[in-house]
């Protein structure tokens, strides 16, 4: 899965991932999918005041639900 921007550079390497929504942008995002079991890997990287405050709380659930997390890609 990856967001709107992140999914043109996957696609543009011939990645398709299903798209998520950002927390701000609405339901459903990847906060309900980390609750709903579907992520066992996360990487998520910031880029202005809005990602930070999002992955707060992508932080917050991935440790609650017990999903892997790194905030960059050589992390991952």
């Amino acid at each position: 899965d990856a967001t709107h921007g992140t999914a043109i550079v996957l696609g543009e390497a011939g990645i398709n991932p299903r798209l998520v929504n950002k927390v701000h942008e609405g339901r459903p995002h990847i906060q309900d999918r980390i609750k709903n079991g579907e992520y066992t890997y996360i990487i998520n990287t910031t880029a202005g005041r809005q990602a930070i405050e999002d992955s707060k709380l992508i932080r917050r659930s991935a440790l609650q639900y017990k999903v892997h997390y790194d905030t960059t890609l050589n992390g991952g």
